[in-house]
């Protein structure tokens, strides 16, 4: 049955293709970019039970890997940070002294985005999360499954191009790392190669005024999903935090 399938999304590419050349038949590239994840959308689900990952593709890329890594907390992912101050006491000969402390307020990630990843002229706001065994959801085309005693996490991002222009987006060169803290243990964000990853942007347009849906995934264990609610999501990049965002 599978492959009964696979030939015959082959042999209807393959008569668009026959049928383009003479003229006949045209696709946009939008149709183009429509069949081409739809594509990709069946070989992933006929090719999963054999651990064809969107990983390995990844990392032939990009050189990326996906980690899930539990960490201790360091300086560069707090979100305050204090700074003490000891002063001598004029006068005194004990030389007490006094301590002053000095509470910077968390960055917002809205602020820090769009800058960190090169999209001076958008808006970046956090809009929602999906926890399942895939993301999207209910897949019709191209998807993350989730793997094996895991969710996927999806943590989706509104990006709205302020300016007067289209702009074309790419961010993969960005190094923007963002990790998902649930239950005390830290998650990396995890590769894919969705089109609308936000760390991956790679040539997508977004037109003057218009809005676009960008996605961060994420893989944890399937006993935390209702644990989701409530986590904590933090960017960095150079080692440098962006700030956090607690999911709602």
């Amino acid at each position: 049955m599978k492959k009964k399938i696979l030939v015959s999304l082959i042999t209807v590419l393959a008569f668009l293709q026959i049928q383009g050349c003479s003229g006949d038949v045209t696709i946009t590239d939008e149709q183009e970019d429509i069949i081409s994840q739809y594509a990709a959308g069946v070989m992933l689900r006929y090719s999963y039970e054999n651990e064809w990952k969107y990983t390995k593709l990844y990392d032939a890329l990009y050189g990326y890997h996906k980690s899930t890594e539990s960490e201790t907390e360091t300086s560069s992912s707090k979100t305050t940070t204090e700074t003490e101050s000891t002063t001598l006491s004029s006068g005194s000969s004990s030389g007490s002294s006094s301590t002053t402390t000095t509470t910077t307020a968390a960055a917002s990630l809205s602020d820090t985005l769009p800058t960190a990843l090169g999209l001076t002229s958008c808006s970046i706001t956090y809009s929602k999360y999906t926890v399942g065994s895939s993301y999207p959801l209910n897949p019709d085309s191209i998807y993350v499954p989730a793997e094996s005693d895991r969710v996927v996490v999806g943590v989706e991002f509104t990006v709205v191009n302020n300016s007067s222009a289209a702009i074309t987006a790419n961010t993969t060169n960005a190094g923007v790392l963002m990790k998902l803290k649930v239950s005390g243990t830290s998650y990396t964000n995890y590769a894919t190669l969705l089109k609308n990853s936000l760390l991956t942007l790679s040539n997508v347009t977004i037109n003057a005024g218009e809005s676009y849906t960008a996605v961060a995934l994420f893989q944890i264990p399937s006993e935390l999903e209702g644990s989701v609610a409530s986590s904590t999501l933090t960017a960095t990049k150079d080692g440098e935090s962006l700030g956090s965002i607690t999911l709602k």
